[in-house]
């Protein structure tokens, strides 16, 4: 219970490996990102239902240097892509790849890919560090673990499998494709979300990586 409420109550979690009998090593303080339920064999080798508490160590990778080319951010969005491994315990899932959220923001230098540049009628949203709050949306209707607080958009975790599923959106934007009528379907050759009742066509104002 403790772990589960710590995801809207952010105290922190120290984690500490055990190294040999009595001595233990400090790993850093950790946040929860999810929590669920999934079956296992116990050592009996009956199954059993267990709780998978998925942690993420603080500001670890948060203070990502920004890159200075859009080259080197599609190098470094596919290295990242091919280190991502599924997980198999009886179930598979994906690992969530912080890094790859991070970098695809900051290539689009936190900015939505649909707005319009310098848009008066959707003013961006500053934050503490600098950078204007965004979000990630998957194209191919990927289930989103979205920010429980406000406190940081690096929190922000989203289950990735391929960075070309995924665009950074403004909050509207975001909520838009989501909510209009029944949502939005992305057409690959025009480049524009289309509303699925063929009303609304959005065209990718910034594309790098579709």
């Amino acid at each position: 219970m403790a772990l589960d409420l710590q995801r809207t109550q952010r105290y922190p979690i120290f984690v500490f490996n055990k190294k040999v009998s009595n001595q233990y090593k400090f790993k850093g303080i950790f946040d929860v990102l999810n929590v669920y339920k999934e079956p296992q064999r116990d050592s009996t080798n009956k199954m059993r239902s267990v709780y998978i508490f998925e942690l993420v160590k603080r500001a670890e990778t948060s203070n990502l240097t920004p890159l200075s080319t859009t080259n080197q951010y599609l190098n470094k969005l596919t290295k990242i892509q091919t280190e991502l491994k599924k997980e198999q315990v009886q179930i598979v899932r994906y690992k969530r790849s912080r890094e790859l959220v991070i970098r695809l923001k900051q290539m689009y230098n936190y900015k939505c890919q649909l707005c319009s540049p310098d848009s008066p009628e959707i003013p961006p949203i500053p934050m503490e560090n600098g950078t204007n709050y965004v979000e990630v949306h998957h194209i191919q209707g990927f289930k989103e673990a979205t920010d429980i607080t406000d406190e940081g958009q690096e929190r922000g975790e989203y289950m990735i499998d391929n960075y070309k599923n995924v665009v950074v959106l403004c909050c509207y934007h975001h909520k838009l494709l989501h909510k209009y009528k029944g949502g939005f379907m992305y057409d690959p050759v025009s480049h524009k979300f289309i509303s699925k009742d063929g009303t609304i066509k959005i065209p990718l104002k910034h594309n790098l990586h579709l």
